[in-house]
């Protein structure tokens, strides 16, 4: 007895979800809120890059000391979802930033460390955002 394919089943697209995100014209008033935030929270300090580098999530949580020339953030190609190296400017608002991480690194090779494990770089753990 021979079993038919379901052309539907076996060629289907594959269902993707994308992250929750903030749309640009809510970008301001994020901003916002995070000014009213503890400024000392390593999590506001990592949405300000955010906002400031318009990197992936991904690439920030792995964001290496070694990886800061100056100005330029060095992106190694290994790291970055084409494959290639990836140069991304620093404002002044963001070296700000970095040097107030730097004075709490700690050693760690991560900007942005974990707070109990210094040879990790923080969670990924996804929740919601409440805008």
């Amino acid at each position: 007895m021979q079993k038919l394919i379901r052309q539907r089943k076996a060629f289907g697209k594959a269902v993707i979800t994308n992250f929750a995100a903030v749309e640009v014209a809510e970008v301001p008033d994020l901003m916002k809120r995070l000014a009213l935030e503890d400024q000392n929270l390593q999590s506001v300090l990592a949405c300000k890059i955010l906002a400031l580098t318009w990197v992936r999530t991904v690439e920030l949580r792995k964001m290496e000391w070694s990886e800061i020339d100056g100005q330029i953030w060095r992106i190694p190609a290994g790291k970055m979802k084409r494959r290639r190296d990836h140069l991304v400017p620093l404002s002044e608002q963001a070296l700000e930033v970095l040097k107030t991480m730097k004075a709490r690194s700690r050693g760690s090779k991560y900007v942005f460390a974990a707070e109990h494990r210094l040879d990790r770089p923080i969670s990924s753990i996804r929740q919601p955002m409440v805008v």
